[in-house]
C-alpha cells in the first residue's frame, strides 16, 4: 500500500486522469483478480478527494469520542501503533477534538483549545513538527496557534487561524504550500501563506490548495495541469506557486478540492466545477473525452441537475473526490456524479461506469452529512447511523464485509455518529461517536439510610433542536438518587447545556447504580450515568465507662526462682582485610590464522522476458525461468509470484509475473524487474516488448 501510494505520487505530473491504469482505483472484480492473500495486493490504486468544507469558524466540538477504520500501516488510524487494515470502528486513543481529516497516509486533528496536531506518515513533512519521522502518537503541528479550520491534501495541510490566517506545511508539490516556489521532491514546515485575504474556509487537494474568503470569493494555488486553479490557463508557472484569486466566482459559501478538479457551493445552493473533466467529474452533463469537449476545463462551469435537465439547485453541502463527487440537497438525498467503478454512486459498476451529470443515490435519505473517500462514499443520517458504498479496499467502508465493494449502501455497524472523519485523499476513515453528554457522576460511599451532599453536573446537548420537560432517573437504584434542583426545562439547542443538582440516598449495603436522562420532545439521546455505594448502617456513640471496682485481696508470695543457666561463650572476632591483587600476567601470543572456508555454491542461471499485453499498455507479463538441479532441466517461476518493474528509482509497475498494472510512465524498454519481497527479492535486468492491443 505505501509503496504504492508513492508510487502514483512520484508519476502524478507524467500520467493524465484516465489516461493509464496509474491515478485511477482499482474496482475488486467478481472474477477475483484482486484478494486478500499471503502475497501482495495486485491493485492499482486511486486517489481521492473531498469531504464536506464548512465555510465560516469552526463549529462546536462534536459530543463524542473519535472512532477510525481502514488502513492503519502508519499508525494513521490513532490507537497508537500500526496494524494491518481495521474493519470496523475502534475507539482511537485521542480525546479533546473538534474536527479531523485524513490524508493520504497520516490523520489531522483541531482540538478544542485551537491547537493542530497530526499523526501517521511523515516522509514528506505532513505531520508538520518539523521532521520526516513518522509518528504513531499525535504532535503538535508547530506555529499554529488559535486554529478554526484545518484540511489534510495528498501529502500536505493546511490550517485556518481565527483571525483569517492561513498556515501551510507538508510537500511542496507543484507550489502547494503557496510560497512562491515549487520542490516536487522537497517539503516545508508550517508557514503562514502571503498575499491572501482574510480566509474563512480551507480545502488541500492532490497538489493545490483552495481558500474562501469573507466576501465570498476564492483563492488558489499549486498544480495547474489541469486547469484546477480555475484561471482560464493550464500547465505550471511560477506564478502558480503564488495565491490569486479564480475568476467569475461570487457569492460562494463552501469549497472542496477534489484530486484534479475543484468544486464550489454557491450561497443560492448552486455548484459550480472547474479542473480535470474527464469520467464526468465536472458533472455539467457533457461527455469530456478531448475529442467533442476538452478533458480539462480552467474555469468554472455550472453542474448540471439531476439526470442532466438545467442546473443543480438547493445543495447544503459538497464533497469533492479524487474521480467523482457527491452533493446533499435539501430533502435529505444524495446526488452524485462521475466515475462509478466501485460502486460509489449507488449503481452497479457493470452497468454504469460513470455518470456525467448528477444522478440520486439510492438508499440515502433523511442524510444530515455527506464525506468520500478513495473511490467510497459515507452518510451519516439524522439518526446517526452511518452508511458507506463503494471501493471495500483495505476495509475502507467500515462494514466488516470481505467484499471488494458494494454499490448498495451499507450501515457501518455499532456507530452512532455525531460527525463524520474528512477523508479527502486517503484510504482510511472515522467519525464522531455519539456518547454521554456529561462525565458519569460518582457519588463515592456512604452509609445507606442516609442523604449524602449534592452534586451538580452540566449536560450538553449533542442533538438538534429539544424541548426538554425535565429530567428522569431510571435504572436498578433508581430511587437512590435525588434531584434536588435542575434548569433543564424549555427548548435546548444543540451544544446548549442546562444543569441537574442530585443527592445521594443509598437504600442498602453495595454498588448502587442508575441513569439519568432528559425528557424531551423529540426523544433525546442525552444520558448521564450514575454511581455510588451503600455502606454500613450508622451506629450510636459509646457508652461511658462505669465506676472503677474495689481491689481485690494480695496474693500469697511466689516461691523461689531456679538459678539461671550458664550464658553463651562468645562469639569469635571477624577475619581481617584481604590482601590487595597481584598484577596481571602477560598477554598470551596471538593465535595462528584458520584456513580459508569452501568456496559456496554457484547460482541458478535465470531466464526473463516481460512483454505488454492488454488495452492502451495497461499490463504488462513477466515469464522467469531457472535452471534445475540436474543438468538440462529449467524450473519456471509461478505465475503468482509478487514482482515489480523499476525504471531508475521510480516503480512503473506493480502486481504478480502474470499481472502487472502499470502506476506511473510506459514501461516499454530497459528496466530492472524485482522478484519477491525483502531480502530474498531477486533483481535481474531485463527489456519489457510489445506493443498494446
Amino acid at each position: 500500500m505505501s509503496n504504492q501510494l508513492k508510487a502514483i505520487q512520484r508519476a502524478r505530473c507524467d500520467a493524465r486522469p484516465g489516461r493509464s491504469t496509474a491515478g485511477t482505483t482499482a474496482r475488486l472484480d467478481r472474477a477475483g483478480l484482486i484478494r486478500r492473500t499471503g502475497l501482495a495486493l495486485a491493485l492499482t490504486l486511486g486517489l481521492g478527494g473531498g469531504g464536506v468544507v464548512a465555510s465560516g469558524a469552526q463549529a462546536a466540538a462534536p459530543v463524542g469520542a473519535l472512532k477510525t477504520w481502514g488502513a492503519n500501516e502508519t499508525a494513521q488510524l490513532g490507537t497508537g501503533s500500526s496494524s494491518s487494515p481495521v474493519a470496523t470502528p475502534v475507539r482511537a486513543a485521542i480525546g479533546s477534538l473538534a474536527a479531523v481529516e485524513t490524508g493520504s497516509r497520516f490523520t489531522l486533528g483541531l482540538r478544542t483549545d485551537g491547537s493542530v496536531w497530526a499523526w501517521g506518515y511523515n516522509e514528506y513533512g505532513a505531520l508538520g513538527d518539523g521532521t520526516a519521522i513518522d509518528r504513531p502518537d499525535p504532535v503538535r503541528v508547530a506555529g499554529v496557534g488559535s486554529a478554526s479550520a484545518i484540511s489534510a491534501g495528498f501529502d500536505h495541510a493546511l490550517a485556518l487561524e481565527a483571525d483569517g490566517d492561513v498556515w501551510a506545511w507538508g510537500q511542496d508539490y507543484a507550489g502547494a504550500l503557496g510560497d512562491g516556489t515549487a520542490d516536487p521532491t522537497g517539503w516545508q514546515p508550517p508557514a503562514q501563506v502571503a498575499g491572501l485575504p482574510d480566509a474563512v474556509a480551507v480545502s488541500a487537494g492532490l497538489g493545490y490548495s483552495l481558500a474562501l474568503t469573507a466576501d465570498g470569493s476564492v483563492w488558489a494555488w499549486g498544480d495547474n495541469s489541469y486547469g484546477q486553479l480555475g484561471r482560464g490557463t493550464l500547465g505550471q508557472a511560477p506564478s502558480d506557486a503564488t495565491p490569486a484569486q479564480v475568476p467569475g466566482l461570487t457569492d460562494v459559501r463552501a469549497i472542496s478540492a477534489g484530486g484534479y478538479t475543484a468544486y464550489a457551493l454557491l450561497r443560492d445552493g448552486a455548484v459550480r466545477a472547474w479542473g480535470w473533466a474527464g469520467d464526468g467529474a465536472l458533472g455539467d452533463g457533457l461527455v469530456h473525452d478531448g475529442s467533442e469537449h476538452p478533458d480539462s476545463v480552467p474555469a468554472p462551469v455550472a453542474v448540471a441537475g439531476v439526470g442532466g435537465s438545467g442546473t443543480l439547485s438547493g445543495v447544503r453541502a459538497i464533497a469533492g473526490g479524487f474521480y467523482h463527487a457527491v452533493a446533499l440537497l435539501q430533502d435529505g438525498t444524495v446526488a452524485g456524479w462521475g466515475r462509478n467503478e466501485s460502486g460509489q454512486l449507488g449503481a452497479d459498476p457493470d452497468a454504469a461506469a460513470r455518470f456525467d451529470a448528477p444522478a440520486t443515490i439510492a438508499g440515502l435519505t433523511g442524510t444530515a452529512e455527506v464525506a468520500t473517500a478513495v473511490g467510497a462514499t459515507f452518510a451519516r443520517a439524522a439518526d446517526g447511523s452511518v452508511r458507506a458504498l463503494g471501493s471495500n479496499f483495505e476495509d475502507l467502508l467500515g462494514t466488516g464485509s470481505d467484499a471488494p465493494y458494494a454499490f448498495v449502501a451499507q450501515r457501518v455497524p455499532d456507530l452512532t455518529a455525531t460527525a463524520l472523519v474528512r477523508a479527502a485523499q486517503a484510504t482510511h476513515a472515522g467519525a464522531f461517536e455519539r456518547a454521554l453528554s456529561a462525565d458519569a457522576l460518582a457519588f463515592g460511599e456512604q452509609a445507606h439510610g442516609t442523604l449524602g451532599a449534592g452534586q451538580t453536573v452540566t449536560i450538553t446537548n449533542p442533538d438538534g433542536a429539544i424541548d426538554v420537560r425535565g429530567t428522569l432517573v431510571t435504572g436498578p437504584a433508581a430511587d437512590d438518587f435525588v434531584v434536588v434542583g435542575e434548569t433543564c426545562s424549555g427548548p435546548l439547542a444543540a451544544g446548549e447545556q442546562c444543569t441537574v443538582k442530585l443527592r445521594f440516598a443509598p437504600t442498602a449495603v453495595g454498588a448502587r447504580t442508575a441513569t439519568l436522562s432528559l425528557r424531551a420532545a423529540p426523544a433525546s439521546t442525552v444520558t448521564v450515568a450514575l454511581g455510588g455505594t451503600g455502606g454500613a448502617p450508622p451506629r450510636g456513640p459509646q457508652g461511658a465507662d462505669g465506676p472503677q471496682g474495689d481491689p481485690g485481696p494480695q496474693g500469697p508470695a511466689g516461691a523461689q526462682g531456679e538459678a539461671g543457666a550458664p550464658g553463651a561463650p562468645g562469639v569469635p572476632g571477624a577475619a581481617g582485610p584481604g590482601g590487595a591483587a597481584g598484577p596481571g600476567g602477560p598477554a598470551g601470543p596471538k593465535g595462528e590464522t584458520g584456513p580459508r572456508g569452501a568456496t559456496g555454491p554457484r547460482g541458478r542461471a535465470a531466464r526473463v522476458s516481460c512483454r505488454v499485453t492488454g488495452r492502451g499498455a495497461a499490463r504488462i507479463r513477466c515469464s522467469v525461468t531457472y535452471a534445475g538441479a540436474r543438468a538440462g532441466t529449467r524450473t519456471r517461476a509461478k505465475t503468482s509470484t509478487t514482482a515489480r518493474l523499476i525504471r531508475g528509482k521510480r516503480t512503473i509497475a506493480r502486481g504478480t509475473l502474470g499481472r502487472l498494472r502499470l502506476t506511473g510512465a510506459p514501461a516499454r524498454g530497459r528496466v530492472v524487474l524485482v522478484i519477491g519481497r525483502g531480502r530474498d527479492a531477486v533483481r535481474v535486468a531485463t527489456t519489457v516488448r510489445g506493443s498494446a492491443r
